[in-house]
């Protein structure tokens, strides 16, 4: 039986799953990856990942593990490449993106178990090649529709919220707030932002 495992850390457990062909699943014939438990297989707790992000299969044709997007305005990416549609091979090494969650793609393991972090001795200074892993919190500021001045530049294939206030007066059409801002409020009309939804700014984007 064909088997694929991944690996990740969310809140501090590092976490391991292993897919296997014609597994029983939700949506058979394939694993489905998102924050929703109710159509997702395997769930996640961050907010930058969509309710239903992605599919795992196995094909048979090709003889590997795919990934399909199913999430267009929040896409992810493997090996730092941007799957809009579509499929895309799976093999040991790759490294999947859904929002600011890594996956590694693994050799299997058995059984599939949730871990605690391993206790580090000595404290071993940060690796260069993990940055896009860290999810950096953001400064406390005031809450209240005070926008920033100047606002922070958006730069192109970078993640930012989007306001769920359809009334609100962002100058911004697409009511786009900096990331940093997930938890507080937004700076344009003071809606709570703990539960916005994440988007992935195209190129040409600022």
């Amino acid at each position: 039986m064909q088997e694929l495992t991944l690996k990740w850390t969310e809140s501090d457990l590092e976490r391991i799953e292993t897919i296997r062909e014609q597994q029983p699943s939700k949506h058979p014939g394939t694993v489905r990856l998102g924050r929703d438990p109710t159509t997702c297989d395997i769930i996640f707790k961050d907010q930058t990942v969509s309710r239903l992000h992605v599919e795992i299969f196995y094909d048979r044709r090709r003889g590997s593990f795919c990934l399909r997007n199913l999430k267009p305005d929040n896409p992810p990416m493997v090996d730092e490449q941007i799957v809009g549609s579509g499929e895309v091979t799976l093999s040991s090494g790759n490294i999947i993106h859904l929002g600011q969650i890594e996956i590694k793609v693994i050799a299997p393991v058995t059984p599939t178990i949730l871990h605690p972090p391993q206790p580090r001795t000595p404290r071993q200074p940060p690796v260069q090649q993990n940055i896009e892993s860290t999810i950096l919190r953001p400064p406390q500021r005031p809450s209240g529709p005070t926008p920033p001045s100047p606002l922070p530049v958006l730069s192109p294939n970078t993640y930012a919220l989007q306001c769920p206030n359809q009334q609100c007066k962002n100058p911004d059409a697409r009511r786009i707030v900096p990331y940093e801002y997930l938890g507080q409020t937004c700076p344009w009309c003071g809606t709570d932002l703990a539960n916005a939804g994440s988007i992935l700014l195209p190129r040409g984007s600022s």
